[in-house]
């Protein structure tokens, strides 16, 4: 029996990039994660008898959450004891910007691959101001360039989880591009961020596991093997269960995502994809964790430094 890593991502952030009613926003998001957070320890003592909770959290820090607190880092600055709790009880901080510009008094998404890197650059100077230096990272959006990638390599950052192998988008709302991507940890190549090559950087991509799951709007005569979605632990679980026992059989890991907004029924999107509230995260967590000791594995919870340290 060899060991199967789990890695439960939260993304600590509101969604929506341009909104007059952001600090609003900020405030129901940073409600929703004690809660959160305090569920996450009775889930996992009870699916795995642990009794630490090695999540990894990517917090939001950019330049709109400076805009609404007065610092990039706003939201670990103004909630100091609800991160010493996270980090005491095994999880760990990444940075997770959303690489957005102003214009005409509007934010929108940075689409030149230069610009992503420069922005970066900018917010990255105000964090090392503030003293916090997180390892790992995920991008908004899963935007990614190789400049991007080269600088976070500079910086330190030893892995990024921003990767959507097989998909690619370029439209009003989203531009991201990991279509050639491989379905599991690599070291990006110096010319394309997008897979491994001669000359790799130092960093880690570790991409998000890819689920053929079926949504209720999905196209009936489109096949299953076309459908490529993340994990995410707000999903309908019935539609979620039906991809995982064949999925952990052909990885070495799983990589999913809670949104703390859908999780506590706030932000929930139309479709009946997304049904959101802790029980359904509770019943899908169960799922893989079930999924994947049926398979003949080991589960390890794990965190993201301490999956690259294994």
């Amino acid at each position: 029996m060899h060991d199967f890593p789990i890695l439960i991502t939260v993304d600590v952030c509101d969604g929506a990039y341009d909104t007059t009613e952001r600090k609003p926003r900020f405030d129901d998001l940073m409600d929703c994660l004690l809660e959160l957070h305090n569920q996450l320890k009775n889930f996992i003592t009870e699916f795995t008898g642990e009794k630490i909770t090695p999540v990894t959290w990517f917090v939001r820090a950019d330049m709109q959450v400076n805009e609404t607190t007065g610092s990039v880092t706003g939201l670990i600055e103004g909630w100091p004891e609800f991160w010493n709790d996270v980090n005491a009880s095994g999880g760990i901080l990444g940075w997770h910007p959303h690489l957005y510009e102003k214009e005409s008094k509007k934010w929108r998404p940075i689409r030149d691959p230069m610009k992503l890197k420069s922005e970066a650059l900018k917010i990255w100077a105000e964090i090392s101001q503030s003293g916090w230096r997180p390892k790992v990272c995920r991008m908004g959006e899963s935007v990614g360039s190789s400049e991007l990638m080269i600088f976070l390599d500079s910086i330190g950052i030893i892995a990024d989880c921003s990767a959507l192998p097989g998909r690619k988008r370029a439209d009003i709302d989203r531009a991201f591009d990991w279509e050639i991507t491989p379905h599991e940890p690599y070291h990006p190549g110096r010319n394309d961020y997008r897979k491994p090559g001669p000359d790799p950087l130092s960093i880690l991509e570790i991409p998000f596991t890819m689920a053929n799951t079926r949504a209720p709007y999905d196209p009936m005569d489109k096949p299953d093997s076309e459908i490529l979605r993340y994990i995410d632990l707000s999903y309908d679980p019935v539609r979620l269960k039906k991809s995982l026992a064949n999925l952990i059989k052909s990885t070495g890991y799983l990589l999913a995502v809670i949104h703390p907004m859908q999780a506590a029924g706030l932000e929930v999107p139309d479709g009946n994809l997304v049904l959101g509230g802790l029980d359904v995260v509770r019943e899908n967590l169960g799922n893989l964790i079930d999924a994947a000791e049926t398979s003949g594995v080991k589960v390890v919870l794990s965190n993201v430094e301490n999956f690259i340290n294994r």
